[in-house]
C-alpha cells in the first residue's frame, strides 16, 4: 500500500467520523428539544387549570373588563345579554 492510498483511506475514515458525530448530535439534538417541547406543553396544560378556576369565579361583568372591555360598555353589553335572555 502506498502512502497516497494510507492517506486517502485515512481521510475517509476521518471523514466518515466526523459524518457519524454530526448525525448524532444532529438526532440527540432534536431528542432534547421535543422534551423541552413536551414539559412547557405539560406546564402550559397544568396551568390552564388555573386560569380556567380564575375565570370561572369571575362575574360577567368582570369577565367583560378582563378581556379589554370599558366599564360604561360592559355595562351596555350585559344589560343587552339580559334582556335577550329573557327574550324581550
Amino acid at each position: 500500500m502506498t502512502t497516497l492510498e494510507r492517506l486517502s483511506i485515512t481521510i475517509a475514515i476521518i471523514i466518515v467520523v466526523i459524518l457519524a458525530a454530526a448525525s448524532g448530535g444532529i438526532f440527540i439534538g432534536q431528542r432534547l428539544e421535543k422534551q423541552k417541547s413536551l414539559k412547557a406543553a405539560i406546564t402550559a396544560f397544568e396551568n390552564s387549570h388555573e386560569v380556567e378556576n380564575e375565570v370561572e369565579a369571575l362575574t360577567p361583568y368582570q369577565r367583560c373588563l378582563a378581556v379589554g372591555g370599558v366599564p360604561d360598555q360592559c355595562k351596555i353589553f350585559l344589560r343587552g345579554l339580559d334582556k335577550t335572555a329573557k327574550g324581550e
